[in-house]
């Protein structure tokens, strides 16, 4: 399958990309940054590092735009984006064409895999209207629909919103864009906070992550948890964003229902049920056969 990842990494962005790297079925066509989780330098930077990280400075990076907000999460992720790790800097760079350069030049079908709030797929659906073509589908990490909850010690936990009571990171920060994407034609599966919120790390689960990539990666996933740990009280945090990579990997990993999303002005999303809807909002997925994928996957690389 032949994807473009576009995505702000955020620490589980970069899981997500890592995973993505040692899944054989892919063949990733090139990065796209964002600005989100930090800015779009930051984002930038951080892609080239989990490259590195990686080995795998074969694949291109490619610059896109900075938010229409400035809503960093730097607060979750870090100040540099990455949980602080201290990985070395690439000695490769981004490449000089911008993102939807990039991306409005492909001329072979593709996936999309968004990590990110929508703006780059927003400014290439809106510069170049034979974009749309070229993409098979489009599968993004955002939203929530409230289908899902559950409680802390301190808290119940709802699967509505995690920035404001009724709307998720990615959308929030761009809504705009978003509803973009859902108006374009193009099928789009969401991976709301209604499946994330299902996909907890224990510090057990942390324990079990092996190989060179794998153990360095634990550490920067236990900092990352700190953040649900302080705010519900729980022992365990989301792994919010792999979950696009594998269920492109793996179809069965995850359940949904078809209609068609809309955007309120403040990022809220709504489904609307229908079985010929252009949208599939997933619901349900396999927690264990998620990050038993995802640890696997960082075992090879």
């Amino acid at each position: 399958m032949r994807i473009v990842i576009d995505t702000d990494p955020g620490v589980d962005d970069m899981v997500a990309i890592l995973a993505a790297l040692a899944e054989p079925g892919f063949d990733i066509a090139g990065i796209t940054t964002v600005g989100g989780n930090v800015s779009l330098a930051a984002a930038t930077r951080n892609a080239l590092r989990i490259l590195a990280m990686a080995g795998r400075d074969d694949v291109p990076v490619y610059m896109g735009a900075e938010s229409a907000l400035d809503a960093s999460a730097r607060h979750v992720h870090g100040e540099d984006g990455l949980g602080g790790c201290d990985w070395p800097e690439a000695t490769f760079g981004a490449k000089p064409s911008a993102a939807v350069s990039f991306l409005g030049g492909m001329r072979s079908r593709y996936t999309l895999a968004c990590l990110g709030p929508l703006t780059n797929i927003a400014g290439l659906l809106r510069e170049r209207l034979d974009a749309a073509a070229s993409i098979d589908r489009i599968v993004l990490m955002g939203g929530g629909f409230g289908t899902h909850s559950f409680s802390t010690p301190s808290r119940v936990v709802h699967s509505q919103g995690n920035v404001v009571p009724d709307a998720e990171f990615n959308i929030h920060t761009d809504p705009e864009a978003a509803r973009a994407v859902f108006s374009s034609g193009i099928p789009v599966t969401v991976m709301p906070l209604d499946v994330s919120h299902q996909t907890l790390v224990s510090r057990e689960r942390l324990d079990g992550l092996d190989g060179r990539v794998g153990r360095a990666v634990a550490p920067v996933l236990d900092r990352y948890g700190e953040f649900s740990r302080a705010r519900w009280g729980h022992h365990s945090g989301p792994l919010h964003d792999p979950n696009v990579l594998a269920h492109l990997a793996d179809g069965g990993l995850h359940e949904g229902q078809r209609g068609e999303v809309s955007v309120s002005a403040g990022g809220k999303t709504t489904l609307v049920e229908s079985a010929d809807g252009p949208h599939t909002v997933m619901t349900r997925v396999d927690a264990g056969g998620y990050l038993d994928w995802v640890w696997q996957r960082l075992a090879r690389l």
